[in-house]
């Protein structure tokens, strides 16, 4: 059988579709995976075959021409990538769907020309990239759509304020699908994999298919000193890359926040990308740096997290059984994640409006000393690992692709 991903240009976008594209892989199946060069270096690394999609597409002409988007004077051709994300990420919403649609449209012409041959039997992606629905269509394949959190898919209801690139399909989207003969439909998906646990899940999820979350952050080597269990308790802070990338490292707190809790007794462990490294230049003494490590190998020897509720970072914590402490940026579905987890009793949800020292150390003290938080970050592990593995999920979406 041959299996189609689809990625957005995005790391936290690839490392979801990881465990299940290995799945399909193990089985035996010819595997591929179609994103924007940004994404085919993270694919090649997990060992998949990459396709490389929509490489003449360019963010940039998007700031240029999106009102107010650009500074006086700035010339967007010479913005670096970052900066340029961080720019789109600041359009109006007209400007916004505006390069969504021209970004499906990139997509779908190039995944046309690289299924000619090579058709897919099954079409897999999260819920963003559009071009996965309307390729799927084009090529008779049925769409299955992987969640990588509690987020709902596009079509669904939820308020615009949680996730503005969720809802009713824009209009300009719509027109696209009319333009290359696709109806116009609220859903696309066959099936939805969803790797939350129960008391986590978004209700009403049509075609719901669970799978047990199985966590994906990047490969390296072991340090020596995480093979070893910790004498104190651990306390793992993160800001995640994405956040940072988006909003600018002058938005993360994590130097407060790892003053704030470095003489609660624990052994702090602050996780952070290369980029984000030179802002930790004057933490503590005794805290320690974990740079481009996978959260995968330290959380299992966590007490606590600390961090803004990105999907990946409080999936892979949830699934070790680690009690947190989320503050969610404004950045789409961190507060519907941190809702649901703190609703389950695994953590505490505290708002960025007031977000300081004296907040973040007497929360995270009351998850090291409240048993209550650890017992239910527990049952939130134990209905994660009850759960379809990605080998189980494969054989039910073998007999969908074979209807």
């Amino acid at each position: 059988m041959r299996v189609l991903f689809i990625s957005m240009a995005a790391v936290p976008h690839v490392f979801p579709l990881v465990p299940l594209a290995w799945a399909f892989r193990a089985a035996g199946h010819d595997v591929r995976v179609a994103g924007q060069p940004p994404a085919v270096a993270t694919v090649t690394r997990a060992g998949l075959t990459a396709v490389p999609i929509a490489g003449d597409f360019n963010v940039r002409g998007d700031i240029s021409a999106g009102p107010g988007a650009a500074e006086a004077g700035d010339d967007a051709s010479a913005l670096s990538r970052d900066e340029a994300l961080r720019r789109f990420m600041r359009l109006g919403p007209d400007a916004m769907e505006t390069a969504l649609v021209r970004l499906v449209d990139a997509m779908v012409g190039d995944l046309r020309t690289a299924v000619e041959d090579w058709r897919p039997d099954l079409v897999l992606a999260d819920p963003l990239p559009f071009a996965a629905p309307l390729i799927a269509e084009l090529t008779g394949a049925p769409f299955v759509r992987c969640l990588w959190g509690p987020a709902l898919p596009p079509g669904r209801d939820r308020t615009a304020e949680s996730d503005p690139a969720t809802g009713l399909l824009p209009e300009a989207l719509a027109a696209l699908c009319q333009r290359y003969g696709v109806p116009v439909r609220e859903d696309y998906a066959a099936r939805t994999i969803d790797p939350c646990p129960p008391s986590m899940r978004v209700p009403d999820v049509p075609g719901r298919l669970p799978v047990r979350y199985v966590p994906y952050n990047g490969a390296t080597e072991l340090p020596d000193w995480l093979a070893r269990a910790p004498k104190r308790p651990r306390v793992c802070v993160t800001w995640g890359t994405s956040t940072t990338r988006i909003l600018g490292q002058e938005s993360s707190p994590v130097p407060m926040v790892v003053d704030a809790v470095a003489d609660l007794g624990a052994e702090i462990v602050v996780a952070v990308g290369s980029a984000d490294r030179g802002q930790l230049a004057g933490v503590p003494d005794g805290v320690r740096i974990l740079e481009d490590t996978p959260l995968s190998l330290l959380l299992p020897s966590c007490d606590a997290m600390i961090h803004t509720a990105g999907a990946g970072a409080l999936m892979t914590a949830t699934v070790n059984g680690v009690p947190q402490v989320t503050a969610p940026s404004h950045l789409g579905e961190q507060r519907l994640n941190a809702e649901r987890l703190a609703a389950a009793g695994a953590g505490i949800n505290l708002s960025l409006d007031d977000f300081d020292a004296q907040v973040v150390r007497k929360a995270t003290a009351e998850v090291l000393s409240d048993p209550g938080y650890r017992e239910a970050a527990g049952a939130l592990r134990e209905e994660m690992l009850a759960q379809p593995t990605p080998a189980e999920v494969v054989g039910v979406l073998e007999n969908l692709a074979r209807q």
